[in-house]
């Protein structure tokens, strides 16, 4: 992405992922078998997924226009939908997103409450260390985004060890863990300054990545184990909700706080300050956001005993 933004400019890295999304697409028709866990075949919910599809596009105009007054109607109109959606798909013979799975199974609920969390967390590195090493450190695009490049390799390496652990220890201690971890390295990064080295970046890059791959396989694992085999597509389409729910309360809150500490204007030397500031209260905020995932976290249960019984 920093490569394509340096040679053609920030839209060509937009347009990149159109043929990935293709062959993504086309992986999915032709490649991906066909498996049918359900004990009846349900129908499809139009009207929840219409609904849900509004909201979703309400609150992102929402959170990209932030502090204008039309973005918090947007808002209100998104989280209003939401809960239209909600008290829609109560009432379905075959929601599209089962919301009783959350009332009757404490384990699913709780681990999908920590994913919301944790996503709320840290997704806005991508945008804070971005602009920390553009800025700040005066780095092309191309160098920021190898640096970057950091947390999810950490990620990649860890996650496949970690999900095999949690079928042998209980996930809510892994990912509880991992979550005390994913705090410690926002706090780290909170307290980056411009005379902070970039191996200190890359230390808290690190530590960072280490504690969301110990927390994302192992609460996976929790989410998919709390349910039985027919309700294998909707854990797994509650955990991409609140994966994309996460991600967009992270952007909105990084836009309240640029908003009230640089205001809207132009990024220049001018703020760097400001801009610095921001960058640190944005982390501070993320790693709190970390104290009631842990909670949630460490009282989820015991999934290895529910499996016993």
């Amino acid at each position: 992405g920093g490569l394509l933004i340096d040679l053609y400019g920030w839209r060509a890295s937009f347009v990149f992922h159109i043929p990935l999304a293709i062959v993504v697409l086309l992986i999915g028709l032709f490649k991906v078998p066909g498996d049918w866990s359900a004990d009846e075949q349900g129908v499809f919910d139009v009207k929840g997924a219409v609904l849900y599809a509004l909201s979703i596009v309400l609150l992102c105009l929402g959170v990209s226009t932030l502090p204008n007054i039309v973005g918090l109607l947007l808002l209100i109109f998104g989280l209003s939908g939401i809960w239209a959606f909600i008290y829609l798909e109560k009432r379905t013979v075959h929601p599209i997103f089962d919301i009783t799975l959350f009332g009757m199974n404490r384990v699913f609920a709780f681990s999908c409450f920590a994913s919301f969390i944790i996503y709320a967390a840290i997704f806005a590195n991508i945008v804070l260390i971005s602009l920390y090493l553009q800025y700040l450190k005066g780095m092309s695009a191309t160098i920021a985004g190898v640096i970057m490049m950091i947390q999810p390799l950490t990620m990649a390496v860890f996650s496949p060890f970690v999900g095999r652990l949690s079928d042998k220890i209980e996930p809510r201690v892994i990912a509880s863990i991992g979550m005390a971890i994913t705090a410690f390295g926002l706090l780290m990064l909170a307290l980056l300054n411009v005379a902070s080295s970039i191996s200190y970046l890359i230390g808290a890059l690190v530590v960072t990545g280490f504690g969301f791959s110990l927390f994302s396989s192992p609460n996976a694992n929790a989410i998919m184990s709390a349910v039985d085999k027919q309700y294998y597509g909707s854990a797994t389409g509650s955990l991409a909700t609140m994966r994309i729910l996460g991600q967009m309360t992270s952007m909105a809150l990084v836009t309240l706080v640029f908003a009230m500490v640089i205001g809207q204007v132009e990024i220049e030397p001018s703020v760097f300050q400001s801009l610095q500031q921001a960058i640190s209260f944005c982390f501070i905020i993320s790693a709190s956001l970390c104290v009631p995932g842990f909670i949630f976290s460490l009282i989820r249960g015991r999934m290895h005993q529910q499996a016993h019984t």
